[in-house]
């Protein structure tokens, strides 16, 4: 059949890749280097102050959220997820990805980096039969991307400076490449990702300088800058008394603006008329955390900034974090794991998902539970896991129940009659004989 014969040659034919075509350039150099336009550890030691917080809070978030591997399956009404066993070699590959890092520490590596650079990388190394067995996180600060004629990325080089070893190139078969993707195709941006200090450039720099300020301020200790002036010829004890005097009766007046008396015979020449204004440090940093935060999507109530805010309004700014920043960041996460690395196991059911997040107030989910489970949806291990963090009952918790709440919800099938004894023996289960004398009528 036709379906048949393209699918059959769509397996066989195999398109040009557009990207090269068109956003590769033909240097006539072979596996040349596609170089950063940005300075990657410039961005890196900008991972401090406000970006520290707001970079931080997504990356924390974001690595607590567990990695789940799911198998679609197909059934009439559409399809569905099926949750793979915990012994699959992908499974225990999120779970244990490398023996010196955690499934935490991976994942807030990778959102930390994809926050600063725009861009994440992790190496696979794979066994004799294709299969990744670990996964070698990469700084962006070592890898540079090779294009190609035939793939946009052909290859990447990395080269760890700082530690003295050479330079080797990793296929992009055996590289997982998390991105944001860049808008600007101008330049070699088109192969990286884009930060998002860059787009609160102005704001990280102004809050380094008045922070750089304000430490060169305090570490010297100046004294106010004020000058007098007299006719008066005076002796070094007339003149330390003088400067004592004005010391302890005018001591920050310069900087609160309270008036200055003269004492006798001085004139006030400089440090009160045309004096340069000092910045208000205070209001201008808390400026530079709100613009800051706005630029990487993280509401302050989220670090923890609550002052002035009510529980409302804080679970407010919780839930457009979770909409708006961490679900759509987590969306693009996952779908470049399912496409990179589950693909690599040889199965093109497999899917990687991560979240969502969700944010429900505590009595709403009880209400919601209480409902699924009269309505026997759920079944009471699930409320004693997922909402009260119990251990799962011995015998009966896995069958949902009838609106009764005694019975198990058999759903017109043979089985799940509800007569289980206290040992989950169903042997002696009556029969429908039986049924019909201990309920007559029915």
């Amino acid at each position: 059949s036709l379906p048949n014969r393209i699918e059959k040659e769509s397996m066989i034919y195999k398109p040009k890749d557009w990207f090269a075509e068109m956003a590769v350039g033909r240097t006539g150099i072979p596996k040349s280097v596609a170089s950063p336009t940005v300075d990657v550890n410039h961005l890196i030691r900008l991972f401090r102050g406000s970006v520290f917080i707001c970079a931080g809070a997504i990356a924390e978030k974001a690595a607590s959220m567990e990695a789940k591997v799911y198998r679609m399956r197909d059934r009439k009404s559409g399809p569905y997820k099926e949750k793979v066993s915990r012994n699959h070699p992908l499974v225990r590959l999120l779970q244990e990805p490398h023996p010196r890092l955690t499934s935490f520490d991976m994942h807030y590596q990778n959102f930390g980096w994809l926050q600063i650079c725009g861009d994440a990388y992790m190496h696979k190394q794979k066994n004799n039969f294709g299969i990744p067995i670990r996964l070698n996180p990469l700084s962006p600060q070592w890898v540079q991307v090779i294009p190609g004629q035939m793939n946009f990325v052909d290859s990447y080089r990395v080269n760890s400076l700082y530690m003295g070893t050479q330079e080797w190139d990793i296929d992009h078969s055996e590289m997982l490449h998390f991105q944001k993707k860049s808008l600007d195709w101008s330049s070699n941006r088109r192969f990286y990702g884009f930060s998002t200090i860059i787009a609160a450039e102005n704001t990280v720099q102004l809050e380094s300088e008045m922070l750089s300020r304000l430490r060169h301020k305090f570490s010297n200790l100046s004294n106010p800058g004020l000058i007098f002036k007299t006719q008066r010829r005076l002796n070094e004890a007339q003149l330390k008394q003088n400067l004592d005097a004005i010391w302890s009766q005018h001591r920050l007046a310069e900087h609160e603006g309270r008036p200055m008396i003269v004492h006798d015979d001085m004139e006030l020449i400089s440090g009160a008329d045309g004096k340069i204004q000092e910045l208000d440090y205070r209001g201008s940093l808390e400026d530079t955390l709100r613009i800051t935060s706005a630029a990487f999507g993280v509401p302050l109530a989220v670090v923890g900034l609550t002052e002035g805010k009510s529980k409302a309004n804080a679970e407010s700014e919780l839930y457009s974090f979770a909409h708006n920043k961490l679900n759509p960041m987590l969306t693009a996460y996952s779908q470049t794991l399912t496409n990179q690395l589950a693909r690599d196991f040889h199965d093109e059911d497999l899917v990687i998902e991560i979240g969502p997040f969700t944010v429900r107030d505590y009595k709403e989910m009880v209400n919601a539970a209480q409902a699924l489970w009269r309505a026997g949806a759920i079944t009471p291990n699930e409320i004693r896991d997922h909402l009260l963090g119990m251990p799962p009952l011995d015998v009966g918790g896995d069958v949902p129940l009838l609106p009764a709440g005694v019975v198990e919800a058999s759903y017109g099938n043979t089985e799940g009659r509800g007569f289980m004894n206290a040992t989950g023996d169903e042997s002696n289960r009556p029969t429908n004989n039986q049924f019909a004398n201990m309920f007559p009528g029915g």
